[in-house]
Order: structure tokens, then C-alpha cells, then sequence
């Protein structure tokens, strides 16, 4: 399995986000989590890339267990985050923004990309 989910929690404080969730998803799998807004959706994503710290759980990526890893080693394994919704890129296609995504191998080992942002629009607030 590329990426396992095991009886994940996640709380901040006393509210529980997500309570006990399971998720496998093989190579070349499409997965899409739908909920209401504060279902868990961002909670799910943000424990598993490592940027919030799980309660109880475990993930794994490839078998085995990153739950402990920090973000950067993560990332350096293959496994990342790219919000949306945020306008940051707002000129730029799905394509172009993925084409422009470290991979691990363009990522040292303080997880700063190597890779130029030559060719990236300036930044800009949403309704700028």
C-alpha cells in the first residue's frame, strides 16, 4: 500500500477533528474526502503530511512509519501538501503549479527547495 491511515486521531484541546479513521490508498489510486466544513478534511491532510501531531494513530507511506517524522523528511520522501483556495497562484494552471513542485530529490536536507522560482508570477492577496 503506497499510503495507510490507521486509526488516526487528531484534537486540538478537548475537540476531537477526527476519531479513529482508517485510509489506504494504493499506487495510482484516486481518493477524494468529502465532508462538511469542520469535518476533519484539512485535519486528515495536515496530520498525515506532519504539520499537525496526531493523538493517537499511525501513517505509514510505502509501508512504513512516518507518524514520528517531521515535515521536511516527509517531503523529502515523496509526501506533501499543496493547499488551494488560498488565490496565492491565481494565473497559473493545476499543470503549471505541479510543474513547479519540489520533488524530493530537489529538496536538501533542511527542506529548502533547490529548485529556482524563476517563472513564478508575483505574489499577490486575493482581491488585490
Amino acid at each position: 500500500m503506497l499510503l495507510e491511515v490507521e486509526r488516526l486521531d487528531v484534537r486540538y484541546g478537548r475537540n476531537h477533528a477526527i476519531r479513529a479513521l482508517d485510509l489506504e490508498l494504493a499506487e495510482g489510486e484516486i481518493v477524494t474526502v468529502l465532508g462538511a466544513n469542520g469535518a476533519g478534511k484539512s485535519s486528515l491532510l495536515k496530520a498525515v503530511q506532519g504539520t499537525v501531531k496526531p493523538a493517537a494513530g499511525a501513517v505509514r507511506l510505502n509501508g512504513e512509519t512516518v507518524t514520528g517524522w517531521s515535515s521536511p523528511k516527509r517531503v523529502r520522501a515523496g509526501l506533501t501538501l499543496v493547499p488551494e483556495g488560498r488565490q496565492i497562484f491565481v494565473s497559473l494552471t493545476v499543470h503549471e503549479i505541479c510543474r513547479w513542485a519540489p520533488t524530493p530529490a530537489a529538496i536538501t536536507s533542511t527542506g529548502k527547495s533547490t529548485r529556482s522560482t524563476t517563472g513564478f508570477p508575483t505574489s499577490r492577496r486575493a482581491g488585490t
